[in-house]
């Protein structure tokens, strides 16, 4: 699992579904993705829908009266098997986004349904020798969101076919997005690298130099998205008040940054959507730090 994956089945329109519904017919029925999959089709992805507290509370009964009494030697280990539950859902979680487009509401709606686990009667487990809350401040989702990253980003792969490369540059942007919303949601203010991914991506879209194209588009749009996202988060991390070396470097980046984004949106070079988000994601970079530029009058 974790890979991009060519789905074919009948609803073209809602590819969501039609992985949700290929996890729930070849996953192994014994694992912890399996049960959890059937949980997302039954709730957050049925024709009914579903509040996302009501299936936070689904999955919590779940793992309280299944997936403990099926595995009792669990109870007796300092993470009440809760790392490895952890990692099948937050895995199935960011391989569903692959499928969601960065611009859809459904992915507020998995953004809602963490924001919930964290509202249920808060648990105590021990990682690593550290005690932490479940779905507040454990480590597993920031690991799994950095192994995702590290496996599928299509820029650092060679990819011959035009329409693959497009497919899964496309899949890269609305997994990006959603992490930007993770952030902007204050779901890694714990994580010990905050921003180092989002940083990593804007700078290489915003300073190295990229031959138009498909891979040139990706890198922009995924840019543009932790920015016009996270833009507050990022600025307010690494700049905060720019009172340090480290912080005046992050601000000499931000300049940078916003100038390109201006330099791209004035070239018109772009497709158009991309033109008018290049324009946006400049405007929330000076809003951010007004002082930083300079206006004619």
């Amino acid at each position: 699992m974790g890979t991009v994956r060519d789905l074919r089945a009948g609803r073209s329109n809602q590819p969501w579904i039609d992985f949700l519904d290929n996890e729930i017919a070849t996953a192994d029925p014994q694992t912890t993705r399996h049960a959890i999959a059937k949980i997302f089709r039954r709730s957050l992805f049925s024709t009914r829908g579903c509040l996302p507290s009501d299936a936070a509370l689904q999955l919590d009964t779940y793992y309280q009266e299944t997936y403990l009494p099926s595995n009792p030697e669990l109870k007796d280990q300092d993470d009440k098997g809760m790392v490895a539950f952890l990692a099948g859902l937050y895995g199935l979680v960011v391989d569903l986004m692959f499928y969601i487009p960065y611009h859809h509401g459904l992915q507020y709606t998995l953004i809602d349904f963490l924001y919930e686990l964290r509202h249920l009667p808060p648990k105590e487990i021990k990682f690593e020798g550290e005690t932490c809350l479940i779905y507040e401040e454990e480590p597993v989702l920031e690991k799994m969101m950095n192994e995702k990253w590290e496996v599928n980003n299509p820029i650092t792969k060679d990819e011959p076919d035009p329409e693959e490369l497009e497919k899964k540059c496309s899949a890269w942007v609305n997994v990006s997005a959603f992490a930007a919303r993770c952030i902007e949601a204050g779901f890694a203010d714990h994580f010990k690298e905050k921003c180092t991914i989002p940083c990593m991506d804007i700078a290489k879209a915003l300073e190295e130099d990229h031959p138009p194209g498909i891979k040139r588009n990706c890198l922009i749009r995924v840019a543009v998205q932790y920015i016009m996202i996270a833009g507050a988060k990022i600025c307010q991390q690494k700049i905060g008040k720019a009172k340090t070396e480290e912080q005046q470097m992050w601000l000499g980046k931000w300049k940078i940054w916003a100038e390109k984004l201006l330099q791209l949106a004035e070239q018109n070079e772009l497709e158009p959507g991309l033109t008018s988000e290049v324009r946006e994601a400049h405007g929330t970079m000076v809003a951010l730090q007004p002082r930083l530029f300079k206006f004619k009058r």
